[in-house]
């Protein structure tokens, strides 16, 4: 459905225009600046397109009214505006066709026309998410779901490919431990070989002068002093069984590890010391036993004072020579319990490794896991991406284009011939454009262009041989006399 005239009365700058265009695919419309151009296709734009088309005040100064007819094959529309007693502007619009007058006039007309009509250019002007907008309505081919799935999952992939790079780095800083042993490691260890001293008995010397009752004093004061000597052990043994104790508890304390094997050394010995405990009370009683059989010496030492005295030099000697021998126990023993220590520290060193070796393994292990968890929900993500990139291309490849060439990206931007449209040709641009509005305009074919000062003769021939192509017609704006076929406006008005 063509225009086949317009005429337009008191609308912004224009006083009175009347123009026709039947059979014409192009119409130019030149003139000055302030002419009153932009006023005629802001008539036709406001006479077609509604109330959003409408300027604040498009009735001419002065006036009370304004008017543009729209004459359409089989069809007129007639929009007019008066000023209203307060100042307000009031419209009305009215369609008359072959059967009289037309119900609901502006929804007809949005049925048959398309928004692009108002400038088809502004579609190279507007952002990039509007462009893909329209495309798609235009096209039916909604692939915004598509490319938002698959940005949630670029960027989940990209969350898991910088985890996987970080645990990656990790694992590549962690030793694998081959060596390690199969189950934790339970250092053996030793205890110490106790040696026991070598005591001697003193020698004593009994003269066959010496009377019956003498020896027989003797043998009670030996016996004494053997329970005394007894007693004296057993009380060292006593006090070296308390210290050993105390030794033990102590490596209770630092070495949980052998607890153990102190537990039953710490057995024995308490067994032990039981046991001497026993025989020092039992040495005890016998000491009592023998103090309650000595029979008095000191008359018989009085008769044997250099016999007495040559036994206390053979005790004497005896006691240094038991001393020693203690002494010489006492340092082997000590020695024995550093040794065993070492041993048993060497044996925990060596199990703290191994069992290290283990955990290490065993968290290189784990951390590999990880990793490979990472790689494969990488992969999985990827393969993802691949899915709705074909599902896309194959919507893409059977959607129809009003321009060959014309797709989306994987962002959703608009491209022509697989680069992003902004960055076409301007000749390339303008034939999106119109490809777009006409392919916008259901019935009336009708492409209004402001500023087509910006468009060289190569431009205005093509966008010429497009509307004649597919029966449109277009009102082009510029500035400028020199047109030899265009509608000149002077003063709002045409010459």
């Amino acid at each position: 459905m063509q225009v086949l005239a317009v005429k337009v009365d008191n609308f912004k700058r224009i006083g009175h225009v009347d123009l026709s265009t039947a059979d014409k695919a192009m119409i130019l419309v030149g003139g000055k600046n302030g002419a009153g151009k932009s006023s005629l296709l802001d008539a036709i734009s406001a006479a077609l397109m509604g109330e959003k088309a409408c300027p604040e005040e498009p009735i001419q100064r002065g006036k009370d009214s304004g008017s543009v007819v729209v004459k359409l094959e089989g069809y007129t529309v007639s929009r007019t505006w008066t000023r209203k007693a307060d100042g307000s502007v009031g419209s009305t619009l009215k369609i008359v066709g072959p059967d009289g007058g037309v119900g609901s006039p502006q929804t007809w007309l949005s049925g048959k026309m398309g928004d692009l009509t108002c400038d088809p250019l502004a579609f190279m002007s507007a952002k990039p998410e509007a462009q893909a907008d329209r495309l798609r309505k235009l096209t039916g081919l909604d692939v915004s779901t598509l490319d938002a799935a698959r940005k949630r999952t670029f960027d989940a992939r990209t969350e898991v490919g910088r985890d996987g790079q970080k645990e990656a780095a990790v694992l590549a800083n962690m030793p694998e431990c081959s060596d390690a042993p199969e189950a934790p490691v339970v250092p053996t260890y030793v205890q110490a070989e106790l040696v026991e001293a070598e005591l001697v008995e003193a020698p004593q010397t009994s003269p066959a002068s010496i009377l019956e009752e003498i020896a027989a004093a003797e043998l009670t004061e030996r016996a004494a002093e053997a329970a005394a000597a007894a007693l004296q052990t057993a009380a060292r043994n006593c006090t070296l069984a308390t210290e050993r104790l105390g030794t033990i508890h102590s490596r209770i304390d630092r070495l949980r590890a052998e607890l153990a094997a102190a537990e039953s050394e710490l057995a024995g010995e308490e067994e032990r010391a039981g046991q001497l405990a026993a025989a020092r009370v039992a040495a005890s009683d016998a000491l009592d036993a023998a103090r309650s059989l000595i029979i008095p010496t000191a008359p018989l030492r009085s008769r044997l004072a250099g016999l007495e005295a040559e036994n206390k030099a053979a005790r004497d000697a005896a006691q240094a020579q038991n001393a020693a021998a203690r002494a010489k126990a006492t340092e082997a023993n000590a020695q024995a319990q550093r040794d065993a220590a070492a041993k048993n520290e060497l044996a925990r060193k060596a199990a703290d490794e191994a069992n290290g070796k283990l955990r290490g393994k065993e968290a290189y292990k784990l951390q590999k896991q990880k990793v490979d968890a990472l790689r494969a929900d990488y992969a999985a993500k990827t393969e993802e991406i691949a899915k709705v990139d074909a599902q896309k291309a194959a919507m893409l490849a059977a959607a129809k284009f009003p321009v060959d060439g014309l797709s989306f990206d994987k962002d959703g931007g608009v491209t022509y011939r697989d680069l992003p449209l902004s960055q076409a040709s301007g000749a390339e641009r303008i034939r999106v454009s119109m490809a777009i509005a006409l392919a916008s305009n259901p019935t009336i074919k009708l492409v209004l262009i402001r500023d087509a000062s910006l468009l060289d003769e190569d431009s205005l021939a093509m966008v010429a041989e497009m509307a004649e192509a597919a029966g449109a017609q277009v009102i082009l704006e510029r500035v400028g006399s020199g047109d030899p076929d265009a509608v000149i406006i002077v003063d709002g008005g045409t010459v």
